[in-house]
């Protein structure tokens, strides 16, 4: 799997706060997570079909 940061205007970007974004597929779930001040980081995990929060969290807590 893999991580990638980056930073983006965060003057030009969706409203202040966190945001996390979430692409579940059946081989693997995309979770992207927007920071306030612009940071952008992505995480691609193994989805989890018997319940698909886990993979959600696990990409969650993998970039936190």
């Amino acid at each position: 799997m893999h991580n990638r940061h980056e930073r983006v205007d965060a003057h030009h970007g969706p409203p202040a706060g966190v945001w996390i974004f979430v692409d579940r597929g059946g081989t693997f779930t995309d979770v992207i997570f927007l920071g306030e001040d612009g940071l952008v980081a992505t995480k691609k995990v193994l989805s989890t079909s018997d319940d698909y929060s886990r993979a959600v969290v696990e990409g969650i807590v993998a970039l936190t």
